[in-house]
């Protein structure tokens, strides 16, 4: 659930919560319009991304558990025409600026156009050599999430 506390913004808690029984713990009263415009986005990709989330295979790339740094997750479709992949970066790492992360679940033989760069990747290249996390959500709290579609 997307909750009140001040330990991160909106949108790593709605990217959080997305992946699992997503919900909101807040009085909207309390809140800017800035967060309500917030909240309606999420809202809509929560929807989008349903069948996704519900119904497809979870991989946890990288656990808070094993890495202090980061949480990396990824849902991808029963036919491997979709895929979701979410990065937290919990606290920065310092030692370790760019972070690789390697897809898993989809077709090695299939072409992927992610929706932030509109690059397209093969599934092989994907599960391969990874996903390289440059610059995106670098800072403590913050979160990307990245959707790719076959093409």
């Amino acid at each position: 659930h997307v909750s009140a506390c001040s330990r991160t913004g909106m949108a790593t808690k709605g990217n959080v919560a997305l992946w699992g029984s997503f919900g909101y713990e807040m009085d909207p009263r309390k809140m800017t319009d800035e967060e309500k415009a917030i909240v309606r986005t999420q809202v809509e990709e929560y929807h989008k991304y349903y069948d996704l989330i519900h119904y497809g295979e979870l991989y946890r790339l990288i656990s808070p558990n094993e890495n202090p740094c980061y949480a990396v997750w990824q849902f991808v479709s029963s036919d491997k025409k979709e895929a979701l992949l979410t990065k937290v970066t919990i606290k920065k790492d310092e030692v370790h600026r760019r972070l690789t992360v390697k897809l898993k679940g989809l077709d090695p033989e299939a072409q992927y156009i992610c929706d932030l760069s509109q690059q397209t990747y093969s599934g092989a290249t994907l599960m391969n050599a990874g996903m390289v996390f440059n610059g995106l959500a670098t800072g403590d709290g913050e979160s990307i999430k990245l959707y790719f579609k076959k093409v």
